[in-house]
């Protein structure tokens, strides 16, 4: 018997693929948001603690989802944008 996989379990399956990146310069909400984030569905999270780590960060991978803080030091949420 073939069994076909149920369209809930194939957008589980591609939530699980997806990369996010977290930036905050607030260690605590940082680890709140990838807590988030990981019980939403998605699978692998980065965090970055600033706007130049961040865009390093997105210099060496493709993110499908960046979260972002707006206030931060060396680079606001917005400079990053």
């Amino acid at each position: 018997m073939i069994q076909v996989p149920k369209k809930e379990d194939a957008a589980k399956a591609r939530f699980k693929r997806l990369k996010v990146l977290i930036v905050d310069d607030y260690a605590s909400m940082a680890r709140i948001m990838e807590t988030m984030v990981l019980e939403i569905g998605f699978g692998m999270v980065s965090t970055a603690y600033d706007g130049r780590h961040a865009l390093t960060l997105i210099k060496k991978h493709n993110f499908d989802l960046i979260i972002s803080d707006f206030e931060m030091p060396k680079m606001n949420g917005l400079e990053l944008l």
